[in-house]
């Protein structure tokens, strides 16, 4: 299991203008940068980073927190490398049931619908994506 509790705690807060500019800036760099996203305002909370016609990551609206397999890791890093203030979890797969959040205090920034002590990032993306 990878415990994300720390990281979690970080970007719920850091007290940054993410949501409203910065998310905007990283998600156009990335587009810039052959990198697909998408992104649907105003109806979701990430927006998932395409590869090879497959979601590879995902971007919060919400808080400054990047989540991408390894194998683009690396790229979206240097695309955002002049980008402040963002967190990021480098995954194997987003679909293995492999994480968990140890902190009942974090629990309010998600959805009553996640087993925190077992899910997949997809479980995460699913369950806070709507708005």
């Amino acid at each position: 299991m990878k415990n994300i509790t720390e990281i979690i705690k970080k970007v719920t807060l850091d007290n940054i203008n993410w949501k409203h500019s910065i998310f905007y800036l990283a998600i156009n760099t990335l587009d810039n940068n052959e990198f697909k996203v998408s992104f649907w305002d105003d109806e979701e909370n990430w927006a998932s980073i395409i590869g090879d016609k497959v979601t590879t990551g995902y971007i919060w609206q919400k808080y400054p927190l990047i989540i991408c397999e390894k194998n683009i890791m690396p790229d979206v890093r240097k695309a955002l490398i002049n980008i402040e203030n963002i967190y990021y979890i480098e995954v194997d797969s987003l679909t293995e049931d492999l994480f968990k959040i140890e902190d009942q205090n974090l629990y309010k920034y998600f959805d009553d619908n996640i087993d925190f002590k077992s899910f997949t990032i997809e479980d995460l993306w699913f369950n806070t994506n709507s708005i």
